[in-house]
């Protein structure tokens, strides 16, 4: 997935949603290397990854990860990676 635009009124300190798949070992490895560079997030949704086969479709779910905007760069960079 693709990650969000940034809201340029948003401060370098503030969270927000940056970024949102619906892959839950993707997710994982993300999770993985924001933690080893101790960048702080929080992921919304990602509970619902195993739900698959109740009521809730897993194909049609994504989380959503929020991190501060100062971070977002980094993040960028490391899907660009990720993708080639």
């Amino acid at each position: 997935m693709e990650p969000f635009e940034r809201n340029e009124q948003e401060s370098e300190d503030d969270f927000s949603a940056h970024w949102e798949t619906s892959d839950p070992m993707l997710l994982s490895i993300v999770k993985s290397f924001l933690d080893a560079q101790e960048i702080h997030y929080f992921v919304v949704g990602e509970e619902l990854f195993f739900l698959e086969g109740a009521a809730v479709p897993a194909a049609n779910h994504c989380a959503i990860l929020y991190l501060a905007n100062r971070d977002y760069p980094i993040l960028l960079e490391f899907l660009e990676r990720e993708n080639r």
